[in-house]
């Protein structure tokens, strides 16, 4: 299978509570960029996530959450690179996860669009 087939799968799988505008949060949810991080993780790609918080930066000021590869919110170049695909592409999906695409939603879209 391909990284991007193991993504869509892993979205379907229900193993993963979903989240929005973190990769994953303090409660284990993770929007669609931090389940593919999360296949990272597996794949030995990156280091475990490093849990953080709060933090007093910008807007994230009582953040709490995951950081993969030293990002909060937005994937890693080092996960956009393995992947294979386009950092917009995979941005795009997790920005319409957070405008409540479901999972099986956001899977569809990857199917049809990458």
């Amino acid at each position: 299978m391909t990284i991007k087939q193991d993504w869509t799968v892993a979205l379907r799988s229900g193993d993963y509570a979903q989240g929005h505008y973190q990769l994953r949060d303090i409660n284990n949810r993770y929007d669609a960029a931090g389940v593919l991080c999360d296949l990272a993780v597996k794949a030995g790609i990156i280091d475990e996530p490093e849990f953080r918080g709060p933090v007093e930066e910008g807007v994230f000021r009582q953040f709490y959450g995951y950081i993969y590869d030293g990002m909060a919110s937005w994937v890693p170049e080092s996960v956009v690179e393995w992947s294979g695909m386009g950092r917009h592409q995979i941005n795009r999906v997790a920005m319409m996860g957070d405008n409540k695409k479901t999972f099986a939603d956001l899977a569809d879209y990857i199917d049809k669009e990458f």
